[in-house]
């Protein structure tokens, strides 16, 4: 009987106290932004620079893009429907990411955190949307 009270009361303490020996990724930002540019052929641009942000302060975020209905089944295309870029710990952005496509298609994208401090990578996902 003895010897189970010791053992829970090890257990217990364990569980209470786990938490403080361990390490928390911490995220010190406001906002993820985004830019999309169009290519064709690459380093032509066409169209406009498309923008999008979103207020942010975790290890993951969704942007969205307004993009025409071609140039989102282009994105969507090229890029993937799933689309996200990682931003590694410490570094405040991601640029010059690029998805090639068919006939000489580019498309670059580039994100951001503002006011950023991370010791965690953030996943920011582009989602290209209707105007």
């Amino acid at each position: 009987m003895r010897n189970r009270m010791i053992v829970r009361t090890a257990l217990a303490c364990a569980l209470v106290l786990s938490p403080l020996g361990t390490t928390v990724a911490t995220a010190n930002h406001t906002s993820a932004h985004t830019q999309v540019i169009f290519y064709h052929p690459y380093p032509t641009f066409v169209g406009d620079f498309h923008f999008g942000n979103a207020d942010c302060t975790g290890t993951t975020c969704t942007v969205n893009v307004a993009l025409s209905g071609s140039d989102r089944s282009k994105f969507n295309r090229f890029c993937g429907r799933d689309f996200s870029i990682t931003i590694p710990a410490g570094q405040p952005s991601v640029i010059n990411h690029y998805c090639d496509g068919a006939n000489g298609w580019r498309i670059g994208v580039d994100v951001w955190l503002l006011e950023d401090v991370h010791s965690a990578p953030v996943t920011v996902f582009v989602v290209p949307v209707r105007p």
